[in-house]
């Protein structure tokens, strides 16, 4: 190959080597983290990070039995919700709002939710008073009543796990697991 050519051909090469970088810059920067967040399975940071806990609640049949929750006991946590909640992850998850004294009324973010969820409130004296469904479509849940907690669930588990209005939360119901 002559020397003329060679030169001929280094600008292309390099040009192509360029557009390969940044297609490959953009797909781990933009494209990948999109796909994960839309992923069936995908669990927001905000969420991960919460801690564990073990909720024990007490049935109006006299049965107790303990659910697995993730904790959101600060204003920032509670203020993102189940934002973002792949629906797979959502229906392996529960998520536990924690408050120190008691709400009311209040209005509760619900933007984001990709799979429709069952919120259950908990009056102060921790008595399971109303369960709301929430779709996908709604931005937020607006409670009326006193409450010093709530659950978030995949729809309807509060049905299939025969948890009845009256059912409680005692004030030592919560035990942290991390």
């Amino acid at each position: 190959m002559k020397k003329e050519n060679l030169h001929f051909w280094i600008g292309p090469i390099a040009l192509l080597v360029t557009l390969l970088t940044v297609a490959l810059l953009l797909n781990v920067l933009v494209v990948a983290p999109a796909m994960r967040r839309n992923s069936d399975t995908y669990i927001p940071d905000h969420i991960a990070s919460l801690k564990a806990g073990l909720l024990t609640i007490h049935k109006t049949d006299g049965e107790s039995f303990e659910l697995p929750v993730r904790i959101l006991d600060d204003a920032v946590t509670r203020a993102l919700g189940p934002t973002d909640i792949g629906p797979l992850a959502m229906k392996t998850m529960i998520l536990f709002y924690s408050f120190r004294r008691v709400q009311a009324p209040a209005t509760y973010s619900m933007a984001g939710l990709r799979e429709a969820v069952s919120v259950a409130v908990f009056d102060e004296n921790g008595i399971l008073v109303h369960v709301y469904s929430v779709e996908p479509s709604q931005v937020e849940v607006h409670v009326e009543s006193s409450h010093r907690a709530l659950l978030v669930t995949r729809e309807n588990l509060f049905e299939f796990l025969h948890i009845d209005l009256g059912a409680a939360i005692g004030q030592d119901a919560l035990r942290v697991v991390d």
